[in-house]
């Protein structure tokens, strides 16, 4: 095998969860360029090994070569799972010296910055890109609602619309926003512009981020009827958006009901069963709340044994 050859099947194997596989690929290389370095650090920081990452970039520069982009923005999403933020600032800074950034990676230090909760250096960031796309867009103002700035998300959605048009994801990151700062009014005036200025059908994940809003505020039958009035079958995100304000605001009736549509969808997250447990024991439905933990230990014990 040439190095190509070798470097796509690095490439590949971590695609498929084969993480070992490529590594020794790797190591039998009787010669690796920047291309296969990167291409091993990416597969590692895709599959969420953030340490092995990062010591794989400092292999690579002890090997004599200089990480390109694809190798520092894999280091950026390690970091970011761990919120190694030092380390996020001295690659942004590795690049800003001396690689050309675009767009595309300009963007991906957006969303790393604003996972390790430096909202103020995403801001700056944003601001030097010169030609943004519906993406940059986007990744800025779902920033924005990560760190409960609602109003300022709204600011940049109205500034984004005079220069490039919104998609379903702008939608959905500006109403998450919303919903994380608690903009009631605001959330519902923007959701029917969504479809009736701009035409877009409102997916699952709008659904949910405008039942949280609702429900999040006290607003339980609203978000209720919102819910009936779903021109799709809503999931376990939309169902658990309103039992979590059910839960908060003790609407246990409502409650009840929406945790049986969860259970009815057997959820793979353990958090979620804890959420119905407790809205049953809220309730003093016992029986259910047996029920629900005994229902979730066989699903771990099914894993188990599937694993």
């Amino acid at each position: 095998m040439d190095v190509f050859v070798e470097t796509s099947l690095v490439d590949m194997y971590p695609k498929n969860g084969l993480l070992e596989i490529a590594r020794r690929v790797f190591k039998k290389m009787s010669w690796r360029n920047v291309v296969s370095w990167s291409a091993l650090i990416s597969g590692y920081a895709q599959n969420g090994f953030a340490g092995d990452t990062l010591r794989l970039l400092i292999e690579m520069q002890d090997s004599g070569l200089e990480p390109d982009l694809v190798a520092l923005v894999s280091a950026l999403l390690a970091c970011s799972h761990i919120g190694f933020l030092k380390l996020v600032e001295s690659i942004h800074g590795f690049i800003m010296r001396r690689l050309e950034i675009n767009r595309i990676s300009a963007t991906a230090i957006i969303d790393m910055y604003s996972e390790c909760g430096n909202l103020s250096s995403a801001c700056s960031l944003f601001d030097r890109i010169t030609s943004r796309d519906t993406i940059s867009w986007n990744a800025m103002i779902a920033s924005y609602g990560i760190h409960g700035h609602g109003r300022e998300a709204v600011s940049l959605f109205i500034q984004m619309k005079s220069q490039s048009q919104p998609d379903d994801a702008s939608f959905a990151s500006l109403l998450s926003a919303l919903s994380h700062s608690g903009l009631v009014e605001e959330g519902q005036y923007w959701f029917d512009l969504m479809v009736k200025e701009f035409r877009i059908q409102p997916s699952e994940k709008h659904y949910a981020c405008m039942v949280d809003l609702l429900a999040r505020a006290g607003h339980i039958k609203e978000a209720q009827k919102l819910i009936e009035s779903m021109t799709i079958e809503p999931g376990i995100p939309v169902w658990v958006a309103l039992l979590s304000g059910c839960r908060n605001h003790r609407k246990l009736e409502i409650g009840e009901m929406a945790a049986k549509k969860v259970l009815d969808l057997k959820p793979d997250d353990a958090g979620i069963y804890t959420l119905v447990s407790n809205v049953f024991a809220a309730a003093g439905k016992w029986d259910e709340v047996a029920s629900v933990r005994e229902g979730d230990e066989g699903e771990r014990d099914q894993e188990g044994a599937w694993l």
